[in-house]
């Protein structure tokens, strides 16, 4: 009977395969438990003609071909085959090897390799141990033999001097050598049943060895080029080897086997999505692989139902992208520079979707708002599904995905609130405009036809762009957390006020206008005790009030003339106060165009106008904000007004 321990490790046995190791091999198939060689021509930083003295194992294992012999190295062919650089083995008995190759498959062996040649007689892949001569051993790209202790044609030629995808198993019982060539099956025979290779060789790429990392024969090396070489040490599955080659054909822009070419957006017409192809499916004789992400940062996985037959593959538009947001400008959402777009080949119902957010810079999304995944039949996401992403570390997920064939999928998140010169996007009040729910979101207004705010508010901050005019409607509050960016007009009409919750210096910005009203006495005789709720360049002048009839005019008479167009003021009677109490000296005249920092209040006559609701005055400026500071002497008064564009509560 099992023990509870011997229970439990047995359960870990089974999970850790799934959940430990993520599906990262090409196409998503594989990692560093049953790959033992990945070279891939992504990370290659030498210019064009350099020589290479190592390509770097990305299975895992760090098996790296490496040459110590500069004069027998490859070189480095830049962006040659669909934007990826290719490694060129010239005449000269040129080669890479990993030495010690401590875990070589043995029993069995799957390999890909991505070639381009006109040689014959040539060594591809060669492994040679204590164990054998030829231990295992792909030979002649013009009839490829398969040597294990004695050769077996693939049915193989691949040497016409264009780019071909090999690939072929070896396992040892039954019919266990299968090859292929661009996806087409070519040989499926026994070899060397009930042997197996020994470990701890000597693997050389573009040479062909009769000794452990030696006699190696000039007129046997191999003239082409490799873009990408992959060895599994076990038999993989129909499902995975068709996964694979849909992705080396789609990344290499090479024509794949329409029996089994089922990734279908790696062409123009349907947009190029070529690179970090993945794929989950099921194939013919019920093999499966459920769960992938490959080279890329999309893990699909967990599909809700599986028939022979079905496969979905997805596929990046964008190689190496540096990621980041900006606003889409048909829904005014924040998305991400890159999209994806998938092949989906009966119904595998819904899946799980994740991606890995390390290289994605979010420092613009508020925590308020979801990360989300879009997935829509349109390139441009005009009415796509969403799906709210769960963030934990580095990873968004989402379960209960659904795909079409064809649709487009990325990420986006809310930021802003638009005015797109005509209407209203995302806000959650009437028309889509803002109200005080929206306290996460930025108000952004665009130029066009005046935008009018006929609700109170609340955002995180404005942006008014140039040629943009907006107007919070007679009575209404606008609240904003942080700053205003004004490049056009914001008018607060009537009794509309503007309230900013930050402390702290000001973080107004922008060369616009913000206009505020205020009424003041008619009176001849009688003061108006003001301070401005805005500034110009830090500082308010008398000169700058406005009326409806444009800017104020000053007269050095006692008395205003009401009857001037635009009216004129009294000069004579524009005063502050900074001073003892009962000293009347303190009273201090200006003129119109003294400077007055925020908050100092200031004394003007009335109008003489007569109008029966009060003189309407404009204060126009940028909007006064943050923690504002007076200077004051112990014992000194100071006559101080109100420096914000709203009530003091």
């Amino acid at each position: 009977m099992l023990t509870k321990s011997q229970l439990l490790l047995m359960l870990c046995a089974l999970i850790l395969p799934t959940y430990l190791f993520a599906q990262t091999g090409p196409g998503g198939v594989g990692n560093s438990s049953n790959q033992v060689l990945w070279l891939q021509p992504d990370n290659f930083s030498l210019t064009d003609g350099s020589s290479i003295d190592i390509w770097n194992d990305t299975s895992g294992n760090g098996n790296a071909l490496g040459q110590p012999d500069a004069t027998i190295r490859p070189n480095i062919v830049n962006d040659y085959v669909n934007g990826y650089d290719a490694v060129r083995f010239d005449i000269g008995n040129r080669r890479l090897r990993k030495t010690n190759f401590t875990n070589f498959p043995t029993t069995q062996i799957t390999t890909f390799y991505i070639n381009k040649t006109l040689d014959s007689g040539d060594g591809i892949l060669s492994y040679n141990s204590t164990g054998t001569d030829n231990d295992y051993l792909l030979f002649n790209s013009g009839n490829l033999q398969y040597y294990r202790d004695g050769n077996k044609g693939l049915s193989i030629d691949a040497n016409d001097g264009n780019w071909h995808m090999v690939n072929m198993s070896w396992v040892n019982t039954g019919n266990g050598v299968f090859s292929y060539l661009d996806g087409f099956l070519r040989r499926n025979v026994s070899h060397r049943n009930g042997t197996s290779i020994t470990q701890g060789g000597s693997l050389a790429l573009g040479a062909e060895q009769d000794a452990v990392d030696g006699s190696y024969a000039a007129n046997q090396s191999h003239e082409g080029d490799f873009t990408e070489v992959i060895i599994f040490n076990q038999v993989i599955n129909t499902a995975e080897r068709i996964i694979i080659q849909n992705y080396l054909t789609a990344k290499y822009g090479l024509t794949l086997n329409n029996a089994v070419d089922f990734y279908q957006q790696d062409n123009a017409a349907n947009g190029n999505f070529d690179h970090d192809v993945a794929g989950i499916g099921q194939a013919s004789d019920g093999s499966s692989h459920t769960d992938s992400q490959g080279t890329g940062i999309v893990r699909i996985n967990t599909p809700s139902t599986l028939s022979n037959g079905d496969y979905l593959f997805w596929g990046e538009e964008t190689k190496d992208p540096t990621y980041n947001f900006s606003t889409e400008t048909t829904n005014y959402r924040e998305q991400l520079n890159s999209k994806w777009r998938v092949s989906k080949v009966g119904d595998l119902g819904t899946v799980s979707v994740s991606f890995d957010i390390s290289a994605i810079d979010l420092t613009g999304k508020q925590s308020c708002q979801p990360l989300q995944l879009v997935v829509s039949n349109d390139s441009n996401f005009t009415s796509p599904t969403t799906y709210d992403l769960t963030v934990s570390g580095t990873s968004a997920s989402a379960s209960n995905v659904a795909f079409s064939d064809g649709d487009y999928f990325t990420l986006r998140y809310l930021d802003q609130i638009v005015w797109d010169g005509s209407a209203y996007f995302n806000g959650s009040g009437t028309l889509n405009a803002p109200d005080t729910s929206d306290s996460c979101l930025k108000l952004t207004v665009k130029a066009g036809s005046l935008a009018l705010l006929n609700a109170d508010a609340f955002v995180r901050e404005v942006e008014v762009e140039a040629g943009a005019t907006f107007e919070v409607v007679d009575g209404l509050l606008l609240e904003v957390e942080n700053g205003v960016n004004n490049n056009g007009t914001i008018q607060f009409s009537g009794e509309a006020q503007l309230i900013q919750n930050h402390t702290g210096p000001s973080l107004n910005t922008g060369s616009g206008i913000l206009k505020m009203t205020q009424e003041g006495t008619t009176n001849l005789y009688n003061y108006n005790f003001w301070s401005s709720p805005v500034n110009r360049s830090g500082d308010w002048q008398v000169s700058y009030l406005e009326t409806a009839s444009g800017a104020v005019g000053f007269t050095t008479d006692y008395d205003a003339n009401p009857s001037a167009t635009p009216i004129e003021l009294s000069s004579y009677w524009l005063y502050t106060f900074n001073d003892l109490l009962d000293n009347y000296a303190g009273w201090q005249q200006i003129t119109p165009t003294t400077g007055l920092i925020p908050g100092i209040g200031y004394t003007m006559k009335g109008s003489g106008s007569g109008a029966p609701s009060g003189e309407s005055y404009w204060f126009n400026g940028t909007a006064n904000d943050g923690d504002i500071t007076i200077p004051a002497l112990a014992g000194n008064q100071i006559l101080v007004g109100n420096p914000y564009p709203s009530a003091i509560g």
